[in-house]
C-alpha cells in the first residue's frame, strides 16, 4: 500500500493530462499502480452496508423488561444479564439504556420508593461467624447490596449506605432500618428519637428514615 500523499500526486498529475506511464516514471512507481490510483472514485467495500451484530441484541428484550420495571442501574442490569449468559461489555448496556432514561439525570431517579437495611451475620452449618455484613434490599425489585465490614459502628454504617446508593444508582424515598444504636437513641411516646448525626445524614442524602416496630420483625 502506498502513502496517501503519493496518491494525491498521482491524481494531480492525472488532472494535468499525464499518462500512467509518465506518472509512474516521474514518481518512481509502476504504470499499473498509477492506473490504480489515478481515479478519484472510491470503491465501495462489499461489507459496508452490513449491520454488525451486537452481543446485546438477543438480550435487549430482557433489558427492555427491566427498564419497564423501573430499573435503570446498568450495573444491576449487567449482573442480571450475565446470569442469563451475556458475555458483552457493560458499555453496550449503558449506550442502549441511556436514551431510555426518563431524564438525563436518570441515575438519581427515585424508581424505588422504599429500601430496607440492617446488619446480618453469616450462619453456616449452624455456626454463627462474627463477621458482620451490611445489607440493603430494594422493596420493589428486590435488588440487594451486601458488604462485609470489620465493625458495625456509625461511620461504617454511613459508608455502606452511600456505597449502596451508588450501586443502586439512586436514593429511595424511604429507608426502613432496625432499631440500632447508631440510628436511634431510644423512643418517646412510641416515636423514635433519632441519632442527631444520623438524622443530619438522612437530610443531606434526601431520604426519610423509618424503623421497624419494636418486637415486630414482620414489619420488615
Amino acid at each position: 500500500m502506498i502513502r496517501s500523499g503519493l496518491i494525491l500526486m498521482i491524481r494531480q498529475n492525472t488532472k494535468e493530462g499525464q499518462s500512467p506511464y509518465a506518472i509512474g516514471k516521474e514518481l518512481g512507481i509502476s504504470k499499473n499502480t498509477a492506473k490504480k490510483y489515478k481515479s478519484n472514485e472510491i470503491t465501495k467495500h462489499g461489507l459496508q452496508d452490513r449491520t454488525k451484530q451486537s452481543k446485546l441484541d438477543s438480550f435487549k428484550p430482557a433489558v427492555d423488561q427491566m427498564v419497564g420495571d423501573g430499573i435503570f442501574n446498568c450495573v444491576v442490569i449487567y449482573e442480571r444479564l450475565q446470569q442469563m449468559g451475556y458475555t458483552g461489555r457493560i458499555t453496550l448496556i449503558k449506550d442502549y439504556v441511556s436514551p431510555l432514561c426518563p431524564a438525563r439525570n436518570c441515575p438519581a431517579e427515585r424508581y424505588e420508593k422504599q429500601a430496607q437495611m440492617g446488619w446480618v451475620y453469616i450462619d453456616e452449618h449452624g455456626a454463627v461467624h462474627k463477621t458482620p455484613a451490611f445489607m440493603m434490599i430494594l422493596g420493589n425489585s428486590w435488588v440487594k447490596y451486601v458488604e462485609f465490614t470489620k465493625r458495625c459502628d456509625f461511620y461504617s454504617l454511613l459508608r455502606c449506605i452511600v456505597k449502596a446508593f451508588e450501586y443502586f444508582g439512586g436514593v429511595p424515598q424511604i429507608v426502613l432500618t432496625d432499631r440500632m444504636k447508631t440510628v436511634i437513641d431510644g423512643s418517646e411516646a412510641g416515636k423514635p428519637l433519632w441519632n442527631k448525626r444520623f438524622e443530619d445524614f438522612t437530610i443531606d442524602m434526601g431520604f426519610i428514615p423509618k424503623v421497624c416496630r419494636l418486637r415486630r420483625p414482620q414489619t420488615k
